[in-house]
């Protein structure tokens, strides 16, 4: 038997659906009962992964700090509340990924990911793009984390799949403190954005039965490909920063030749 729900408004607090008939509003992969707002009315099926978290708690029982968008995965960095307001200490972050969302060239490439009528940076994307069509959400988060102690500025994850559908997360670490701080956190952008998010969606087939183990090997074979065929560095990350950059685009080049393989390999940026 199959049962059709009514759904015909949202709650102001999540911004999800409700469900008419009962009132619990519904986030795609559970129900929670708004009555209590922290709490949800099944299982967690990420509950292993977190095993000192009740698996009936909502954004650990803080929702008012913490967002759950889709009901799978704490999200413990989004850049933005549901105002879209900058989150608290994501406010340099998120002026620069909104100087990268509003380029043509970001638009461009966004828009692969994007939903049919989603609005980023004012800008609103008139039809579900590629990658959403092939089963990828994009997750983008700021901030400090454990995970990876090695002191990169940040990386690409791609070990997740939720119903049948790829988690791709970019996270992006705070920048130093020197002169082109902002600047190369664009950079950072970029390079995971062009270089690992891209070869990562590329890759993912929605019929394969789980996801590949990101490695450092991958991150390795995804530069080279970039440096000697896909050129995105080149041809999207430079006319970006170049802007950003007031136009000068020698300075552009040099904070993404700071990276060790575009440092081995000089003649990156040229046709």
């Amino acid at each position: 038997m199959i049962v059709k729900h009514n759904i015909q408004n949202h709650s102001a607090f999540t911004g999800k659906e409700r469900d008419s008939e009962t009132g619990f509003g519904y986030f795609g992969a559970r129900y929670m009962d708004y009555e209590l707002m922290t709490m949800w009315l099944s299982v967690d099926p990420m509950a292993d992964k977190y095993p000192g978290i009740s698996p009936y708690a909502y954004c650990v029982w803080n929702p008012v700090k913490l967002v759950d968008p889709n009901g799978m995965e704490i999200d413990l960095s989004a850049i933005y509340d549901n105002n879209g307001k900058s989150r608290k200490g994501c406010e340099s972050f998120c002026k620069v990924f909104d100087f990268f969302a509003r380029t043509s060239i970001g638009q461009k490439y966004l828009a692969r990911y994007a939903k049919k009528g989603q609005i980023i940076a004012g800008h609103e994307y008139k039809e579900d793009g590629v990658y959403h069509k092939k089963g990828i959400d994009l997750q983008i988060e700021y901030g400090v984390t454990q995970y990876y102690p090695d002191n990169r500025s940040g990386y690409t994850d791609a070990n997740s799949i939720v119903n049948g559908r790829l988690k791709l997360k970019i996270h992006i670490l705070p920048e130093t403190t020197d002169k082109d701080s902002k600047a190369k956190l664009l950079e950072t952008f970029c390079h995971e954005f062009f270089i690992h998010a891209i070869q990562y969606a590329d890759k993912f087939s929605p019929k394969q039965s789980q996801i590949w183990k990101t490695q450092k090997s991958d991150a390795y074979n995804q530069h080279m490909a970039d440096i000697k065929t896909k050129h995105l560095m080149r041809d999207c990350a430079v006319p970006i920063l170049t802007k950003y950059c007031d136009g000068d685009r020698q300075r552009a080049i040099d904070i993404i030749s700071q990276e060790t393989n575009y440092k081995k390999n000089p003649s990156w940026y040229k046709k």
